[in-house]
């Protein structure tokens, strides 16, 4: 079964004095932090019953950066 995330990137390029310019970016993978769970103890005459172990995809993680062209 797919693993559901939404990676969203945002681009703005910024005009420098000059013929300079500056592309800055913004990338979030797992935007919406949706956890899919893993490791689920599903015997009901165990003491753990219902008890999560693991996931199955990242959290929210983000990277920016930024260039100067010239």
């Amino acid at each position: 079964m797919p693993t559901r995330m939404l990676d969203i990137s945002f681009v703005k390029r910024v005009e420098l004095p000059g013929r300079a310019r500056m592309p800055f970016h913004v990338e979030l993978y797992n935007a919406t932090n949706f956890n899919w769970f893993t490791g689920i103890n599903m015997d009901p005459r165990n003491a753990e019953f219902g008890k999560v172990t693991n996931t199955r995809n990242l959290p929210r993680h983000w990277q920016s950066g930024a260039t100067i062209v010239f």
